[in-house]
């Protein structure tokens, strides 16, 4: 057995272990269908940390002598996805199919803090590619060996519930936007937004959370470039980043100011905002590199429709200085990273509950990258059978200008059909 199965079957094992034993100490009252928050969703985990914290109460007794009992919480995500991409003349195909998961485990103890671990994993079934039709890429595709990833592992406490620390493997949440994150100065990846689960690896830092009343100080020290690609330890006064903010209510919108301090890396300097005007969401992010002179900046507003508010209208702009129009040329694409290589780019979607029958939800999206004129166009129906798990159909299609952002890899006119069955416990 390889390195990595052992480490797959040790992972099941524990958490086959560790949901057995929640089940044992779950509420009688406790209905076993109930619908869940997301365990991955930055509030949600952050209102359930800060609850947990108060339970512990305040002293310097021990969760032990105290008689709290500690808490855990197992959970995940898991998505079995198959796709099929068509070239505009029905010459050739490609066709994939993998099925990808997120799973964490945390555990909180009264009076100590909490520990919590996820790890990340994705299995290929498939990869078939026929005629002279779209690639998948250039990828190379391993159906024995699965990719599996420790996505954050952390340590969460508090002193005196003034400060709230978390030491280890993070992700960090800043900014509002939906589709573009320009104040994204933590993260090593910036999220997808149309992946179906984020499957993002934190960085090492320490975070510190500083409530101010209605406002929130917050500053991340970046550890990740203290050790080098080799192995070999640096010097950390060289080499960690220091990123801060700070955000504040007022007037019922909230305000952010973010900023980024690193010997190796940019300085960086941004601000934010969301709130509501006239029934409608609105937000925007500003991020500055003034050793560069770029700027990246995004605005969106979206607003619910209908007397049951049962539809939903979104759209969202970006745009970035150091973008523009790289058809032919593949490398400066790849280098530049998805949704980040044009100068403007617009978003806008529809979402529908129930429609056109009970238990359907559908969505309508296109995304352009404008300085290439090209775009890409989304259906997707979600269906709640009864009887049968639930499951989404998503139709594609890549339009355009051809060799642009989203016509270079099938084509222009090319189109996609997938089938994806998601899971949350």
């Amino acid at each position: 057995m390889s390195g990595k199965a052992r480490i797959a079957l040790a992972l099941a094992l524990a958490l086959a272990g560790a949901l057995f034993a929640s089940a044992q100490a779950a509420p009688a009252g406790a209905a076993p269908g109930a619908e869940a928050e997301d365990p991955f969703d930055a509030a949600a985990f952050e209102a359930e940390a800060a609850a947990a914290e108060s339970s512990a109460g305040a002293g310097p007794a021990s969760g032990a002598a105290s008689g709290a009992a500690p808490s855990r919480l197992v959970g995940g995500s898991a998505l079995v996805s198959a796709q099929a991409y068509l070239d505009p003349g029905l010459e050739g195909y490609a066709a994939s199919s993998y099925a990808a998961g997120k799973v964490f485990a945390k555990v909180a103890v009264p009076d100590y803090g909490s520990l919590f671990v996820s790890w990340s994993g994705r299995q290929q079934f498939l990869a078939g590619l026929a005629g002279e039709g779209p690639s998948l890429g250039g990828a190379a595709y391993d159906l024995e060996e699965p990719e599996l990833e420790l996505s954050e592992l952390h340590y969460s406490f508090d002193l005196r519930k003034k400060l709230f620390l978390r030491l280890g493997k993070q992700l960090v949440a800043w900014g509002p936007s939906r589709v573009w994150s320009p104040v994204d100065f933590v993260n090593a990846e910036r999220e997808d937004f149309f992946a179906p689960i984020d499957l993002r690896a934190g960085k090492a830092g320490l975070r510190a959370h500083l409530p101010l009343g209605s406002a929130n100080a917050f500053l991340f020290a970046d550890f990740s470039g203290t050790v080098s690609e080799s192995g070999e330890a640096l010097d950390p006064l060289k080499t960690a980043a220091l990123s801060g903010r700070l955000d504040a209510a007022l007037g019922g919108f909230e305000f952010g100011l973010s900023g980024r301090a690193s010997g190796r890396e940019a300085e960086l300097a941004g601000g934010d905002f969301s709130g509501y005007l006239l029934g409608t969401a609105v937000y925007g992010e500003l991020a500055w590199a003034p050793a560069e002179g770029s700027v990246e900046a995004s605005l969106g507003a979206s607003r619910a429709l209908g007397e049951l508010r049962k539809w939903k209208l979104s759209a969202e702009g970006f745009y970035n200085s150091e973008g523009g129009d790289l058809r032919g040329d593949p490398a400066a694409m790849a280098a530049a990273g998805s949704l980040y290589m044009g100068r403007f780019y617009a978003y806008a979607g529809l979402e529908a509950e129930d429609f056109p029958l009970a238990g359907l939800d559908s969505s309508l999206s296109a995304t352009a990258n404008l300085s290439d004129r090209s775009f890409y166009a989304r259906l997707a129906e979600d269906f709640s059978i009864p009887g049968a798990p639930p499951f989404s159909l998503v139709l594609g299609c890549y339009g355009g200008e051809g060799q642009g952002e989203f016509t270079l890899p099938f084509g222009a006119g090319a189109w996609s059909i997938g089938l994806q069955a998601r899971m949350e416990f």
